[in-house]
């Protein structure tokens, strides 16, 4: 379980051994072409959890990974069988192009959360793909 209000940075080794990972960061870091070292730690992270077959993450996450997918760094996660998510507003115009990073999915959960007046409204759907 990862969360960006627990770090600053963080070291992790033996990634491909993860059976669930749990992401709630937005990876401060934006790719950049005057960056390559950062764009390359976010990819080689990316690429380490790519064997999770688990995955629950964050609005914040979602939208960091739209921001990569943009820049071509986020991984197929092939054997990413369960994925739990949570999708703000329109970044539900994401969900297919990350779907298809996850060609093996079997269980989706969607959590949508809509800021209505000054109360959330939250919603989870469940698919068995």
């Amino acid at each position: 379980s990862l969360g960006d209000d627990q770090i600053c940075s963080i070291v992790v080794k033996n990634l491909t051994c993860l059976l669930v990972v749990k992401l709630d960061v937005k990876f401060r870091v934006l790719v950049n072409t005057w960056d390559v070292s950062k764009s390359n730690e976010i990819r080689d992270f990316l690429n380490g959890i790519s064997s999770v077959g688990h995955m629950i993450i964050s609005g914040m996450t979602v939208h960091a990974f739209e921001h990569y997918s943009k820049a071509g760094i986020i991984p197929k996660f092939n054997n990413l069988s369960r994925l739990q998510a949570v999708f703000h507003g329109k970044l539900l115009q994401f969900l297919p192009a990350f779907l298809e990073c996850c060609p093996n999915l079997k269980h989706l959960i969607l959590v949508k959360t809509l800021l209505l007046s000054l109360c959330f409204a939250h919603t989870e759907c469940c698919f068995n793909i």
